[in-house]
């Protein structure tokens, strides 16, 4: 993923799911030109939709965090997903679901983080995740 020709590849997939974003249209899938290759390259591509909106990193979210979700949506391991800030709203806000394609609004849990999680070569044991989290609230 370092070559000049992959990084306008993923910039060019995030555009186009910027462009569908915001025209609210749906998008079958991204042209196999672009398509991310690998779960790195996925995630890349994120960081370039949030590039392409302005927005600051408020957050983010978990999916596919059990193994029949995992089946489901047909990958092998919990995803993550940036959480844009014009994208959340504070308690108690009211929210239309007249743009949602799928009509549902799924509870989540949402923690709030002490401090971040920088990465690093090992991964964090439990208790120090754990020992990481502030607050537990649920969100949608």
């Amino acid at each position: 993923m370092d070559t000049l020709e992959d990084i306008v590849r993923i910039r060019r997939a995030a555009e186009i799911l910027w462009e569908h974003w915001q025209g609210r249209t749906k998008l079958d899938a991204l042209p196999e030109a672009v398509r991310p290759r690998t779960r790195a390259e996925g995630y890349a591509v994120q960081r370039e939709v949030q590039a392409c909106s302005g927005q600051r990193l408020h957050g983010w979210k978990l999916a596919a965090t059990s193994i029949p979700g995992q089946r489901h949506i047909g990958v092998t391991g919990p995803m993550a997903g940036r959480l844009l800030a014009n994208r959340t709203y504070p308690p108690g806000a009211e929210l239309s679901l007249a743009g949602n394609g799928m009509r549902v609004a799924e509870p989540e849990f949402a923690f709030v983080f002490a401090h971040d999680l920088v990465p690093r070569a090992t991964p964090y044991v439990t208790a120090e995740v754990l020992d990481a989290v502030a607050a537990l609230h649920l969100a949608l």
